[in-house]
């Protein structure tokens, strides 16, 4: 059994990380077969919902993720596991199941704060640029609330980022874990590969308007409406965990292939959900993996896979590729408003931009609902949403409101320094996983703010993947085979 899965330590006081020391050559354990078998019963489980219902496989996915997570707190491996998969079924939990006002709807976040107490001298020690930049935006944050004319709003904001510390103690627990990425890439992938099946095979009997009253206020009449940039990060997650997994290149043949028919088959459904905002995450995640794959036989294995996915699992819903395109489409189109073309997202910009030049410094965490509804200055701007609370719908321009210059200035350093610290890391690789990372900040926070877990899965992933991850030392690779030291790239041979 691995190191991470067998460790007893105490939660809130784990060992130094051996940065900088080099650790043997990953053997195929107990831990990797598991991860086969718990993607096997998770198929089996998403299959079932054709007799025990949708709603109920989700119940079953999100009780077990949490039984993972506390039994986490002793077998680090276990835990990461389960928090992945509660970051992956996150969107579709919260409108099925924490659906009974505040509390219920952020059970997944009280369980990461109380992970953060119990690992504070854990999370004074992180000393990556990314965790420290991000402590201090939340620093920002967290002194915005004390002017703020919405402070609800600015706590339930604060308490989705923070969120974040606790996921990156699961992870830094399995630091030394050399199989990580690829457990995590066969088990979430799966989750969401047959997750997103089972989806869209029940959609028709799903009734989201009974879920979430509040569709019902929006004026949304479609029984079977989920938010697109919500439900794109159900996919999105199961993409990021395989792209890890690619990254991390500690399997090749069939597990390689196995993993990208994962990540091809997350790919449509993403594009299927229709966000806009979604599907240009995923381009991004698919430049990664073909500029990862270094081979031109596994690059044209890769585009493979993919074209046969896009055949099968894309053209098997019409009715979701056509709604999808015509999205893409619409964009486009200068038939329609600068407005209806990106959902309101460019008044919501323009408002934004206004509320900061009246308070550089920003009006305070949470306070944007306001603002828009009491907005002096709406030439331009469409009537239909005006002198009504709405919310912004992108982290940039929330921060830029409601934090101002202080705000986007810390908050654009951390979403670019994945790149900078990928470019400093070249020699070891890390120079595509960085720009992945930034690329997907950079795009996912213009159309959402900060409840998707997704984000912050990638976002602690990353950072023990750049800073964390230890190296293979040569001397144990070329004792393996003698050809098996081409089989590696060079930061591993270093």
């Amino acid at each position: 059994m691995s190191a991470g899965l067998a460790s007893h330590r105490p939660f809130a006081t784990p060992a130094r990380p051996p940065i900088g020391q080099h650790a043997a050559l990953p053997k195929n354990t107990k831990a990797e077969n598991a991860a086969l078998w718990i993607g096997f019963g998770v198929a089996l489980l998403w299959l079932s919902t054709v007799i025990i219902g949708f709603k109920a496989a989700l119940g079953l996915v999100t009780l077990c993720g949490f039984a993972m997570a506390m039994i986490g707190l002793r077998h680090p491996l276990v835990g990461a596991l389960g928090v992945s998969a509660i970051c992956s079924v996150d969107a579709l939990s919260r409108v099925f199941l924490m659906t009974t006002g505040v509390l219920r709807y952020n059970t997944f976040n009280y369980w990461l704060v109380l992970v953060i107490l119990l690992t504070i001298p854990l999370q004074l020690r992180q000393k990556d640029p990314h965790t420290r930049i991000l402590q201090f935006y939340v620093f920002i944050l967290f002194g915005g609330l004390i002017l703020t004319p919405g402070l609800k709003d600015g706590i339930l904001h604060l308490l989705n980022l923070v969120s974040v510390f606790g996921l990156l103690a699961y992870f830094y627990r399995c630091r030394n874990y050399s199989h990580l990425w690829y457990v995590l890439g066969i088990s979430i992938g799966t989750l969401s590969a047959f997750g997103g099946l089972a989806f869209f095979f029940m959609q028709d009997e799903l009734s989201f308007v009974e879920a979430r009253a509040e569709y019902i206020a929006k004026d949304i009449i479609d029984r079977n409406y989920i938010d697109p940039n919500a439900l794109t990060y159900f996919f999105l997650t199961g993409i990021f965990a395989t792209c890890f997994a690619i990254a991390g290149k500690s399997k090749e043949g069939r597990a390689r292939t196995a993993l990208l028919v994962l990540f091809a088959v997350n790919c449509c459904w993403a594009f299927l959900v229709g966000s806009r905002g979604g599907i240009l995450v995923a381009s991004a995640c698919i430049l990664f993996v073909l500029t990862s794959v270094r081979s031109n036989t596994r690059r044209f294995k890769f585009i493979v896979v993919g074209v046969l996915a896009v055949v099968i699992v894309i053209n098997a819903f019409p009715n979701l590729r056509d709604r999808s395109v015509g999205r893409i489409d619409k964009l486009f189109d200068d038939q329609y408003t600068a407005a209806e073309r990106t959902s309101s997202r460019s008044d919501f910009a323009i408002g934004a931009w206004r509320i900061f030049l009246e308070n550089p410094l920003g009006i305070g965490t949470g306070g944007f609902k306001r603002g828009w509804a009491n907005l002096k200055n709406t030439d331009g701007l469409g009537k239909r949403k005006l002198g009504v609370e709405k919310a912004a719908h992108s982290a940039w321009l929330k921060t830029l409101a409601e934090n101002g210059i202080p705000g986007i200035i810390v908050f654009t350093a951390f979403v670019f320094s994945f790149a900078y610290i990928g470019w400093e890391q070249r020699h070891r690789g890390n120079l595509p996983l960085g720009l992945l990372v930034t690329m997907t900040l950079s795009s996912a926070f213009t159309s959402t703010q900060f409840q998707a877990k997704g984000i912050w899965f990638i976002v602690a992933a990353a950072i023990v993947f750049l800073h964390h991850r230890p190296r293979i030392s040569q001397r144990v690779i070329a004792s393996r085979s003698p050809g098996a030291l081409r089989e590696y790239p060079s930061h591993l041979r270093t």
